[in-house]
């Protein structure tokens, strides 16, 4: 049973709004409505569910003198059902009103059937005679009451109440109950059959009865039973028998119905038993409330007259059978559905769910933790000690946020959501060199407020990450590069870097081509050696050279037809590249010098005649200026 009233429990308790799941401080604002309820109210409830009865039944058996082959089946209560109410009057005390007292009264109606299986008795009775002899009662069958029950009972109760939100709240019932009266009425199906067996001996000569409780009977006794008379009379009227015994005195009947087959079983005493009934409570309006939930009631019930029960003892008697139970445990529960009305009510002017008598601010709307008083960005800050009371803040600042928590409170923080430092107002500096991120053209590299945070490592005014000669000091106008010449061509551009020049000369100065004005260089036929005279020529060279340091030579090497055209294309390339050596080998740079063979292809003169031909036989020398 205990298991069915935690069932309906959990279902209470599934059935509690979700808004219960509450932070604390809105369950403090909810659980102040309850300072706002009424002291007294009237609660008054409609139940109906399930009834069940524990019995304890006395044998039987026993209340029956001498008794013999009993056969007593167990008594079995089903189909209870139990439908009521009660009004109470309650009273909650105490500041925040959470617990109370009720008293009231409760009356329910009630219904089941009660069952005993089978019943057969044999034991010693006594006629109107005096004769002693064996008393056999039978039931024809099954013996069934059908059961309406009048409960009368008081309650005296513990109340409990809490609010989970400004509508919905859970209170409880829970005490002891004080059994004012339960009548039962009762109508049974009940017959019996009455048999009897006699048996005597002589006394004084004279025959005396006496009881013999012999399986089977002994002999000679007299047996007034169905079964003996059907053996000895299997076509007798065995009814009108047993009825002509019966106008004889004989306590024998067959197929006798009570005459009582209905009537009321009174207890001979009230007991106290227990109740509980949690509710979900829904507010209909300020002094009325909606209760739904469960409830279970048990209580003990004593019957002293069952130590001397018997069914039946003599034809058409009948006691109920709850008379033969000493002990009901009664169980019942089930639904229970009902209305709360508060009767007077606290003040609160400014309906701040603090009542008047406890609001340190009666008129203007605040919070319970603050007694009434206001706490506008429920921050935990009363608004008269908070700097911020519109904003949520920190009890530490007095009511002000610091929302990236770097210790700098918003209303000062120029970055209020990024962690930052103090001294920067609150704003981050990622690479530490005094300049706030958000002013830092170059957050990630350490830098110069004068370069807005950026860094100019060779100091020309220009942010390195947009020099392109970081580390040498330069010009605006060629990106932070030098130009040392000032000829409008920076250094890393300029070919002639120390001299001025033009633009489009690659900072050159612009000097016309020009061949020496030497005599050109001869050579004997098929050889590549120089001749003295030549070598004075090539001195003569090596001088304009050192005059014009921007003069390259260009030697081109040529020959007569003589011999294969291959051969003297060779030819001509060894005669210029002997001049080359040569003048290499009086210190003339390599880079300054560009030997050129042409063989044949280029005759100064014609082949023909030997004077023609050795002036073919020749390399010139010309002066050359870069990108030229």
């Amino acid at each position: 049973m205990m298991k069915k009233l935690v069932c309906l429990l959990s279902l209470v308790a599934f059935a509690t709004p979700v808004s219960s799941q509450v932070i604390d401080t809105q369950q403090v604002e909810y659980n102040n409505l309850n300072e706002l309820l009424p002291a007294w109210c009237i609660d008054g409830n409609f139940k109906f569910g399930l009834l069940d009865y524990k019995m304890t039944s006395v044998n039987m058996a026993r209340n029956y003198l001498n008794s013999t082959q009993a056969s007593i089946g167990k008594l079995n209560f089903s189909g209870g059902k139990s439908i009521g109410g009660d009004f109470q009057l309650g009273y909650f005390f105490g500041k925040k009103r959470h617990f109370g007292v009720g008293l009231g009264f409760m009356y329910f109606s009630q219904t089941g059937s009660l069952e005993l299986e089978k019943f057969r008795v044999e034991y010693q009775s006594t006629d109107s005679r005096a004769d002693v002899y064996r008393q056999i009662i039978t039931a024809n069958a099954p013996i069934t009451e059908d059961l309406e029950m009048t409960n009368i009972q008081i309650p005296l109760v513990m109340k409990y109440k809490t609010m989970l939100s400004k509508k919905w709240g859970f209170t409880v019932d829970a005490g002891l109950t004080y059994n004012a009266q339960q009548i039962t009425k009762y109508s049974t199906n009940a017959s019996f059959d009455y048999e009897a067996v006699y048996n005597y001996r002589l006394a004084d000569g004279k025959p005396v009865a006496f009881y013999d409780n012999a399986t089977p009977a002994s002999a000679g006794a007299w047996l007034i039973t169905k079964a003996s008379y059907i053996d000895k009379n299997p076509s007798g009227n065995i009814p009108d028998t047993f009825a002509r015994l019966r106008t004889q005195g004989y306590n024998v009947a067959l197929g006798s119905e009570p005459t009582n087959k209905s009537g009321n079983v009174d207890y001979a005493s009230t007991s106290i038993g227990i109740l509980i009934s949690p509710s979900a409570s829904y507010k209909l309006s300020n002094n009325v409330a909606l209760n739904i939930g469960v409830y279970y009631m048990q209580q003990m019930l004593t019957n002293d007259n069952a130590t001397t029960y018997q069914i039946t003892d003599k034809v058409g008697s009948y006691s109920s059978l709850l008379n033969g139970s000493n002990r009901i445990n009664t169980i019942n529960y089930g639904l229970n559905v009902g209305l709360r009305v508060y009767l007077t009510g606290a003040k609160d002017r400014d309906k701040d769910g603090v009542v008047d008598r406890r609001d340190d601010c009666p008129d203007m709307p605040g919070v319970k933790w603050f007694k009434g008083c206001p706490d506008r960005d429920m921050d935990s800050v009363m608004d008269s000690d908070d700097d911020c009371p519109d904003v949520k803040g920190l009890k530490k600042y007095k009511g002000c946020p610091d929302t990236d928590g770097d210790g700098v409170l918003d209303k000062n923080d120029f970055c209020p959501t990024v962690y930052g430092l103090a001294r920067l107002r609150g704003c981050p500096d990622s690479d530490g060199d005094g300049v706030a991120d958000k002013d830092d053209a170059c957050p990630d590299q350490k830098g110069t407020l004068a370069m807005k945070g950026c860094p100019d490592t060779d100091a020309d005014g220009i942010i390195d990450p947009k020099d392109d000669c970081p580390e040498t000091p330069g010009l605006a106008q060629f990106n932070g590069c030098p130009d040392r010449d000032n000829d409008g061509t920076p250094d890393s551009k300029d070919k002639c870097p120390e001299v001025p020049g033009s633009i489009d000369n690659s900072g050159c100065p612009v000097v016309k081509n020009s061949t020496l004005d030497v005599d050109m260089i001869r050579f004997q036929t098929g050889t590549s050696m120089i001749t003295k005279e030549s070598k004075r020529i090539l001195d003569d060279a090596i001088e304009v050279l050192k005059a014009d340091e921007l003069a390259v030579l260009v030697i081109d090497g040529h020959s007569d037809s003589i011999g294969p055209r291959s051969f003297n294309h060779r030819l001509s390339k060894r005669r210029a590249e002997t001049v080359k050596r040569y003048l290499l080998s009086r210190g003339v740079k390599s880079n300054r010098l560009n030997a050129i063979g042409h063989g044949s292809d280029e005759p100064l003169d014609t082949n023909k005649t030997r004077e023609g031909r050795a002036r073919n036989r020749r390399v010139v020398m010309s002066i050359k200026y870069l990108d030229n």
